[in-house]
């Protein structure tokens, strides 16, 4: 089943992340960041602070991974109590939250695409939110994702005895994280519903789309591939190989007509999703942005009618 992974926002949410840390405490000996090591405490005032953000990850339903970020104040002692980035914020003049708290089902603790699409799901939520800078005490076997996305280190590695484990501590430049994470979005247009996307990790063979179904979801195309198949007479034909910062689904997701092909993940494929209810509020509210949905079929439009067409020839 593919992984979703989303901020928490209600209430069930929330205690389905305290669920997960209380599970990774009592089944771990070697717990992800050490969370609350010492008072064995889940919870605390920080969960339901508005400035909070809690990401959460469901695989079958069940919640496998959450990442916490907090806002940064130097005076709080707990914010400080790894590394004190006091210095650092100083020379910032800007918003900052730190990455405080990680909590891993134990299978999915070394699937490295997995915490990486968590990252990038608190760090795209930060911007959102005009958060321009993220510090984070990075464990060492995380270090090279970090890195990836963006962080640079602050200090060398040390031994921390708060997580019982080496740290990193890293910062990142939130702004220019996102520049570089959508630069590669071909309709840019869908940038504009941004406020109701979520993230899904589909694994190779996973199913996007079914041809005939009533669409309700579209997906951008984060990073992977996905090939897109119609069927004909029992017969199944692979029309095209769709890589990042493609969309796909949207024309089916918005009129709610059923989909023209089905789609399947061809390797590990991180899509950045929304559903038809979420997109269609905004468009009531926004009415506006109709002719960014305009733009985007136009172009979709005439490039299922070309593909069609040469399907078509070919028989």
């Amino acid at each position: 089943m593919p992984t979703i992974i989303k901020k928490a926002e209600s209430s069930d949410e929330i205690n389905d992340v305290l669920e997960l840390r209380y599970r990774v405490l009592c089944n771990s000996e070697r717990v992800p960041n050490r969370l609350f090591a010492a008072t064995k405490k889940v919870s605390d005032h920080y969960d339901v602070h508005p400035s909070t953000i809690n990401i959460i990850a469901y695989n079958s339903g069940k919640v496998v991974g959450t990442i916490r970020a907090i806002e940064y104040i130097p005076e709080d002692n707990i914010s400080n109590s790894i590394y004190d980035y006091s210095e650092s914020f100083s020379n910032l003049n800007d918003k900052a939250h730190t990455i405080d708290l990680i909590a891993i089902d134990k299978n999915f603790g070394g699937h490295d695409i997995f915490i990486e699409q968590m990252l990038k799901t608190t760090l795209t939520i930060l911007t959102r939110q005009k958060i321009k800078y993220c510090f984070f005490n990075v464990p060492l076997h995380l270090a090279r994702i970090a890195t990836k996305l963006g962080y640079s280190k602050l200090s060398e590695p040390f031994f921390s005895k708060e997580l019982e484990q080496e740290v990193i501590p890293m910062l990142i430049d939130v702004e220019n994280y996102y520049d570089h994470i959508y630069k590669e979005i071909k309709d840019r247009e869908i940038l504009r519903f941004q406020d109701v996307f979520y993230d899904i990790i589909f694994e190779p063979g996973e199913i996007l789309v079914v041809q005939g179904e009533k669409g309700s979801t579209a997906y951008l195309i984060e990073s992977g591939e996905v090939e897109v198949l119609i069927t004909k007479d029992d017969d199944i034909f692979p029309v095209a190989t769709i890589g990042s910062g493609h969309l796909v689904g949207e024309v089916a997701m918005v009129t709610s007509e059923v989909r023209t092909a089905s789609i399947m993940a061809k390797t590990t494929t991180c899509c950045i999703a929304f559903d038809r209810d979420d997109f269609m509020n905004i468009m009531y509210d926004h009415p506006h942005r109709v002719l960014d949905i305009f733009k985007i079929f136009s172009k979709r439009l005439n490039e299922s009618n070309s593909k069609i067409a040469a399907l078509s020839n070919r028989e």
